[in-house]
Parts: structure tokens; C-alpha cells; sequence
């Protein structure tokens, strides 16, 4: 009987360890995710990022940045903006792709640096004119941008982070309070674990799924599971208002619109307002209140209607 009694409090003892493991590499999960949501100062890059299907394999950097837009491009694929805190850069970025207008526009209320690698003449044009934004063309800088050569070219421009530091060294950025994103309370939405966005090819349709022991999104784009865990997904309905030369895309990123908010796995149904082209996005509730956010990396999609994005409970 006292054998038994002591495999009784060994088993115990080894069951309890195992228990405060858990806990703890959950907690080190969510100290490092709950950083992305803090209200502290911040140096802020941006980073035009490709999301081509032969580039996904070798995107680099995405689950370091607190915050990735995603805009249509020409085919009606889609490329990322990556934000970073410049104190919180990853070993090198990547695919480095070219600059959108319509991307600017989001990038200057937020950003102060921007590294992309060439872009359409209007956006090159308009880039020039932003006293506080700093604009790095990796076209034109080989000493600081390379090409891997295990990956096929164009989808294999990169930087590292000291060729980073080495462009910001005598430049002086502007310090951002960055609570553009209020974190807090429980979302009252519907259940929403499982997210399906249709863009125009089978290639390049979004598929979420939130998991719940983490408390964020896994994303699964075309055939590749990409290397970012979203605790938070945006989507703003934002209409495309004409297909140029090229292919090329125009939209107003100003004003308002539909959006929906997917957090915790649930949905919030609520609004996207913007004022002007310096002005930053500001989101709000149904009922006209600002939408709160759960701590975490941030996702926000840009798309022509809601009507291709579908959920389950």
C-alpha cells in the first residue's frame, strides 16, 4: 500500500511540473505578443513586402512585424506594408517589392522610413514630396539591399538589418506615441474561428484559423502557411476606382467604409474613417464607438467589397 501511495504522489509531483511548463511557455507567448499592443514611443519603419505565390516560401520577417497591411496590386494580388518598431527588427526582410500610390497614402501617418525597391512613376513621384517620410529604393542602393541567389529573381531582393541602421545613421525620424490601436474588453461579436477571404485566383485566396491556446490567427495563403501569427485581422472595404496603364491600380484611401473585425475568434461588424492623406485610420463599433483591439500583431486588409470574405463559427 505504500508502494502505491508513493507512485500516487510521484505521479502527482510529475503531472504538476508538466501543468507549470505549460503555463509558463504560455505566458512567455503572450509577454512577447502583448508588446505588439503596448502604448509606448516608437521609431516606426515600413517595409513593401511581395506576396507573389513563388515568393511566400521565402517571405522573411513578417512574424516581428506589429502590424501588416495587405493592398491589391496588378492581377489582383495582393502585396504587404510590414511595420516594425526599429528597436525590434528582424535579422533581414524580405522580398523587398516595388511602391503603390495608394500605399503611401497609409504609410506617412504611421511611418517615418520607408525601404521598397522601385515602384510606378506616380508613386516614385509622390514620394519625393513628404518632408517626414524617408524613402529607400533598393533599386538604387546595392551596397544596403541584395539578391539571394537561391531565389529566383524578382522575388529575391532582401536587407538586412545592419544595412538598416547603416541608411538610418544620420537620419532623424520622427517618435510616434503608437496607440493608434486601443487594446482591451471582449469582443461582442458572433463566433468566428475559421476565415475564408476569395480573392480572384485559387493561388492567392486567405484562409484563418484562430487558435485558441495561442490567441491568434494561423493564415494560410494559396498552398503556403506563412510564418506570422495574427491576433488580430482588419478588414476594411475600401472600392478599387480605376484600373490603369499597366494594370495598375487607383483607390481613395480617404473617407469611410464597411470594415470587420475578427479577434478572438469572434466577428465585430463596424466602420473605417479617414480624414485626410496625413491623417491616420481610425475604426469604430457599430454603435459609433472605438473598436478595441486585443494585444497582439495586427492584420488589416484592404478589399474591393466584404462581400468575398466569409466566416464560421
Amino acid at each position: 500500500m505504500k508502494v502505491k501511495k508513493y507512485w500516487c504522489v510521484i505521479c502527482a509531483v510529475f503531472f504538476a511540473c508538466v501543468l507549470l511548463v505549460g503555463v509558463g511557455f504560455v505566458v512567455m507567448y503572450m509577454s512577447e505578443e502583448i508588446t505588439y499592443g503596448a502604448k509606448e514611443e516608437r521609431e516606426v519603419l515600413s517595409f513593401v513586402v511581395e506576396n507573389h505565390e513563388d515568393a511566400r516560401p521565402f517571405q522573411e520577417g513578417m512574424q516581428r512585424a506589429f502590424l501588416i497591411q495587405e493592398f491589391l496590386v496588378e492581377g489582383m494580388i495582393s502585396r504587404f506594408i510590414l511595420y516594425f518598431d526599429r528597436k525590434d527588427l528582424p535579422q533581414r526582410i524580405g522580398p523587398i517589392r516595388s511602391l503603390r500610390s495608394y500605399f503611401l497614402s497609409g504609410i506617412v501617418p504611421w511611418s517615418s522610413a520607408l525601404f521598397h525597391a522601385g515602384g510606378s512613376p506616380d508613386a516614385l513621384e509622390q514620394a519625393l514630396t513628404f518632408p517626414t517620410l524617408y524613402a529607400f529604393n533598393g533599386l538604387g542602393l546595392p551596397d544596403h539591399f541584395f539578391r539571394d541567389e537561391y531565389v529566383s529573381a524578382p522575388h529575391n531582393l532582401y536587407i538586412r538589418r545592419e544595412h538598416i541602421e547603416d541608411l538610418l545613421n544620420d537620419k532623424k525620424l520622427i517618435v510616434r506615441n503608437f496607440s493608434l490601436f486601443p487594446v482591451g474588453g471582449f469582443p461582442t461579436g458572433s463566433g468566428a474561428t475559421t476565415i475564408s477571404v476569395q480573392f480572384f485566383n485559387a493561388n492567392h485566396n486567405v484562409t484563418y484559423t484562430y487558435d485558441a491556446v495561442g490567441g491568434a490567427y494561423v493564415r494560410q495563403n494559396g498552398k503556403v502557411q506563412q510564418n506570422t501569427r495574427p491576433s488580430n485581422i482588419l478588414i476594411l472595404e475600401m472600392p478599387i476606382d480605376d484600373i490603369g496603364a499597366y494594370g495598375r491600380l487607383a483607390m481613395t484611401t480617404v473617407g469611410s467604409g464597411p470594415a470587420l473585425l475578427f479577434r478572438s475568434g469572434k466577428v465585430d461588424k463596424g466602420r473605417w474613417r479617414r480624414e485626410g492623406e496625413h491623417q491616420p485610420y481610425h475604426f469604430f463599433d457599430a454603435s459609433g464607438e472605438p473598436l478595441s483591439f486585443s494585444a497582439g500583431q495586427m492584420w488589416m486588409m484592404v478589399l474591393p467589397t466584404l462581400e468575398r470574405v466569409d466566416w464560421n463559427p
